[in-house]
């Protein structure tokens, strides 16, 4: 698990807008490909997870959550 007391996605969506546009993130797609040939190849359950914090403000931050089964 990753923590980030940023923004968050939802602020950082705000003044990133314009950009989006134009951007597409690869990170996520070549983090979710990656889990698929873990899954495929040893009948797995690995995921990802994301998820916003929400403490004192509208958004305190980001988690990831990695999940990758022992292989025995």
């Amino acid at each position: 698990m990753v923590e980030d007391d940023g923004v968050g996605r939802e602020a950082n969506k705000r003044v990133q807008q314009p950009m989006l546009l134009k951007k597409e993130s690869m990170g996520m797609k070549i983090t979710q490909d990656r889990l698929n040939i873990i899954n495929s190849k040893n009948n797995s359950k690995a995921s990802f997870k994301i998820s916003d914090l929400i403490l004192n403000k509208p958004s305190s931050g980001t988690r990831v959550e990695l999940n990758l089964p022992l292989q025995a």
